[in-house]
């Protein structure tokens, strides 16, 4: 199954300014990020606003497990 989502450096970005972190962007944010686990975790959804919900909430968990977000978590999967 395809899908028509790709994780972009705006969604990254979403995130990120969300937790008022208006840096930008590191290499290293880019080049590690898993995009195959948002994109897997998207496949739950068929709604493209539920996948977007859920495309940030993973975004966000991935940045607070590699610690660059401090949290608290603000996206949720619906």
């Amino acid at each position: 199954m395809t899908n028509a989502w790709e994780v972009t450096v705006d969604d990254i970005e979403h995130v990120l300014s969300e937790h008022s972190k208006s840096f930008a962007i590191a290499d290293d944010i880019l080049i590690n990020l898993d995009y195959g686990r948002v994109e897997k975790a998207i496949l739950h959804y068929a709604d493209m606003g539920d996948q977007a919900d859920c495309a940030y909430s993973e975004i966000e968990d991935i940045l607070i497990e590699d610690k660059h977000l401090d949290g608290p978590k603000l996206f949720h999967c619906p």
